[in-house]
């Protein structure tokens, strides 16, 4: 609507004006050289006018949310409108939210998001909006325009019906979903382990799927088990944890020996000494990189990339028995 009301002025008020303005010039030459200058400037005068029209609309939104498993509706279910606008940048285009609104699903699943059109108010334009979905129990994952699983949909049509699908948490749901293709599924799965379940649950599927995962899945596990160690009951756990990512530094991918030698880093424990020394050997350099790092910060030691001094050191080290016993991974 902004967009035709644009046009209609620059039609209507820009167009014949500069025409008057033309017409009144005697000498031809002049009005060859304005009637150009009118079409060139034309699309910077529609955006000025655009962008300044006082009018402001929101679109709507209205569908259903149901249970990706029983097909049931689900009562109660926030949805959330986003409004954004997108500027330009030195670093390229910056998109800010500028407004939002939300619904609640009713005891059949429906919602229903306003459309709001506004004249002179304190804001203008026509922002876009894309919708959000959550409720306590079910999963959503970032994957746009799908409706198998529950997730963000994004770019939404604001005219259709939305049929919104959320998978309920289960522990057999999200080890599936934690070996999916997809590294955004598969790492969202990962975060809802650790948040809706013990660390007899979680921690173990974690580990497997760091030994029998896709090279996604493994760098995933990598980066979870890592955070793992922070919630509260994990601490019983480290030593696997550590022996676990201590092989995955020798792994044939190299993103996730990369993400294997961070979430080291990460744990800041001398058991990780060893597989780090030889990490310094990849022929990844951000893996060395990291490793180096890494070594840094555990040991206030810096022989820099030289993995002969490390090794050197780290021997000399266990036999003053000023480190504890490693699962030291072999060269």
């Amino acid at each position: 609507m902004i967009g035709v009301l644009s046009l209609i002025l620059l039609l209507g008020v820009y167009f014949p004006i500069f025409y008057i303005f033309v017409k009144k010039r005697k000498k031809k030459i002049v009005r060859f050289v304005l009637i150009p200058l009118a079409v060139l400037f034309s699309p910077i005068f529609y955006l000025i006018i655009y962008l300044n029209i006082p009018y402001y609309h929101l679109a709507p939104f209205e569908g259903k949310v149901i249970d990706a498993v029983t097909k049931d509706p689900i009562q109660g279910a926030q949805t959330k409108a986003r409004y954004t606008k997108s500027y330009p940048s030195v670093a390229g285009s910056i998109t800010h939210t500028v407004d939002s609104q939300k619904a609640y699903t009713n005891q059949n699943g429906e919602f229903r998001i306003p459309e709001v059109s506004r004249w002179f108010g304190d804001k203008n334009g026509n922002p876009e909006g894309d919708i959000n979905v959550e409720k306590d129990g079910y999963a959503r994952f970032p994957s746009p325009l799908s409706h198998a699983v529950g997730f963000n949909i994004s770019e939404p049509y604001s005219d259709k019906y939305l049929i919104i699908e959320l998978m309920p948490i289960t522990i057999n749901f999200m080890i599936e979903a934690l070996y999916n293709e997809n590294q955004n599924i598969s790492y969202a799965a990962a975060y809802k382990l650790l948040r809706n379940f013990s660390p007899a649950q979680t921690v173990g599927p974690l580990l497997e799927a760091l030994e029998k995962g896709n090279s996604n899945t493994r760098a995933t596990a990598a980066d979870t088990l890592e955070r793992a160690l922070r919630y509260r009951g994990r601490d019983k756990f480290r030593a696997a944890i550590i022996a676990a990512l201590n092989v995955v530094t020798k792994d044939e991918d190299s993103h996730v020996r990369y993400r294997a030698v961070e979430a080291l880093y990460g744990l800041n424990d001398p058991q990780a000494i060893d597989a780090l020394i030889s990490a310094l050997k990849d022929n990844y350099k951000p893996v060395r990189n990291s490793a180096a790092r890494a070594l840094r910060r555990i040991t206030k030691q810096n022989f820099y990339m030289d993995p002969t001094q490390w090794r050197n050191w780290f021997e000399q080290e266990q036999k003053r028995q000023r480190i504890p016993t490693f699962n030291t991974v072999g060269e």
